[in-house]
């Protein structure tokens, strides 16, 4: 698999054409590998030590049809939801959760040993459980107001809702897992991120998991003259969250962490996005809650 397109991540290389060519390339090659994630509908609970039973996994993640024996340990697969890849998300325990990326299939033989499925077939994959378990809510337990909390429930909700079969089954789901933030939003913001999330798969906008679609206006260019790269920046990741909002909150803090801006610049862009017109300060911020912005 040491393509220039399967390592710089090109998934179109595994369709059927191109894992055909592939497979001719190499013929005599004893491994080969598929991509986990949203083009597979697989994610994998990889145990990397052979003394950590699938019991432990299983009690926590669910049972599994599909057991993979490998070299250093199992991995265990389960029906992709919009999971990434996240390697040690638990620090105590051997385990990462494969939701991207590549990874050896059976019966692939390399150096270190062979992989071997132990548990169900290749059929077993089309009915593969979800995770049982949360896996945001490992993040979502650190989370307080100004953290970023609005945000994260609208992008669960938005990948939740491709697999409820209602309204109410996204609401109940959203409420159960707002209790896993270590300071819960209100009622109300659940709401309205459980409203956006329906609203957007209702009218097939729903682009979880895929590239996000953003338009700028022609006018909105002169950001690049006077505001910079980080006030386009700023304005398209806006756009990506609160376009159609009344209000808005500029979570100053959470963003620095996320996009490693900084302060500094990250400032700059909001006040060259104001000094345009293209956002107005509703509420200033306080030592408890970040600033409120409307679109002007």
């Amino acid at each position: 698999m040491a393509t220039r397109s399967l390592a710089t991540g090109d998934t179109r290389a595994l369709a059927l054409r191109g894992s055909r060519k592939l497979a001719e390339k190499f013929r005599d090659a004893n491994a080969f590998g598929y991509a986990p994630g949203a083009r597979t509908g697989i994610v994998l609970v990889d145990i990397d030590d052979k003394k950590y039973g699938i019991e432990r996994v299983e009690e926590e993640f669910g049972t599994t049809p599909v057991v993979i024996k490998t070299p250093g340990g199992h991995h265990l697969a389960y029906r992709h939801r919009g999971e990434s890849r996240r390697i040690r998300p638990y620090p105590d325990k051997p385990i990462d959760i494969i939701g991207g990326g590549y990874v050896v299939a059976p019966p692939s033989r390399v150096a270190k040993g062979e992989y071997e499925i132990v548990r169900g077939s290749l059929q077993d994959l089309k009915n593969l459980p979800p995770l049982a378990k949360f896996l945001d809510g490992i993040r979502w337990s650190k989370m307080r107001e100004g953290d970023g909390r609005y945000v994260a429930m609208r992008h669960a909700c938005q990948r939740e809702v491709r697999y409820v079969d209602s309204y109410e089954d996204l609401a109940d789901w959203a409420t159960t897992h707002n209790q896993d933030f270590a300071s819960p939003l209100s009622d109300v913001e659940v709401q309205h991120a459980v409203d956006w999330a329906w609203t957007v798969q209702q009218e097939g906008r729903n682009w979880a998991g895929q590239s996000q679609r953003i338009t700028v206006e022609a006018a909105s260019l002169k950001l690049v003259m006077s505001g910079g790269p980080d006030a386009v920046f700023l304005l398209m990741d806006l756009k990506a969250h609160h376009w159609g909002h009344k209000r808005f909150v500029i979570a100053t803090r959470a963003m620095v962490d996320r996009y490693g801006l900084g302060f500094t610049r990250l400032r700059r862009a909001r006040d060259a996005l104001a000094e345009l017109g293209i956002i107005k300060l509703i509420d200033r911020a306080t030592p408890t809650r970040p600033a409120t912005y409307a679109w002007a």
